[in-house]
């Protein structure tokens, strides 16, 4: 005779064996990608720096917009991306053809503590209960346009797909902005390098 604790036991072991397949998978997704040489890290750079590139499937524009009421501003995709919404402090834009989305919020206040340690728990804790399968990548610290940022890459995995999440957390001249770039995983390291490359561009009012 089976006992029913005995079924919810062996439940329980499959979901985690399958949880740790799915980790060790999107581990390797990511671990096992081959990284850009330093041309194509060059012609990115470049390309920003000009307004236009064109590497892999990606044939973009670039131009310096401003967001938020001009409390943020840096180069950015032009035409690349289709607005979604913009109101209440969010904005949202998607390139369903490349399955990108751009994510702006802004919220008033400068009461935010900005520590790395403090975000990545609210964002694991967030991401748990939200029932989200996640891969921490990387996270840190740095300076954007002289202001203190904080940063984080993680992979999240939903049935077949695997998407990056690249993420911006900031002070700006009257509040807190996040920005949060994501797609599809196997254009990860070209948005890597773009990012970083756009960031450069900041400036706050």
């Amino acid at each position: 005779m089976v006992y029913i604790d005995e079924v919810f036991a062996r439940l329980e072991r499959e979901k985690e064996q399958a949880m740790q397949k799915a980790e060790e998978m999107t581990n390797n997704t990511y671990d096992q990608m081959e990284e850009l040489s330093e041309e194509e890290k060059e012609t990115i750079a470049q390309g920003i720096k000009k307004g236009a590139l064109n590497i892999a499937v990606f044939d973009m524009e670039f131009e310096r917009r401003d967001f938020f009421e001009n409390r943020f501003s840096m180069v950015f995709p032009k035409n690349y991306f289709e607005q979604m919404t913009n109101e209440g402090g969010y904005i949202v834009e998607c390139n369903m053809r490349h399955t990108i989305h751009s994510i702006f919020s802004f919220a008033k206040g400068t009461n935010i503590q900005l520590t790395v340690t403090n975000l990545k728990k609210e964002m694991k804790e967030n991401l748990a209960k939200r029932k989200i399968h996640t891969i921490w990548i990387e996270d840190g610290l740095k300076r954007i346009a002289q202001n203190k940022a904080a940063y984080c890459l993680f992979i999240t995995k939903a049935q077949k797909d695997v998407f990056f999440q690249y993420m911006i957390f900031m002070e700006v001249r009257d509040g807190f902005l996040t920005w949060n770039l994501n797609g599809d995983i196997k254009w990860v390291k070209i948005w890597e390098e773009i990012i970083k490359n756009m960031l450069q561009t900041v400036t706050l009012e």
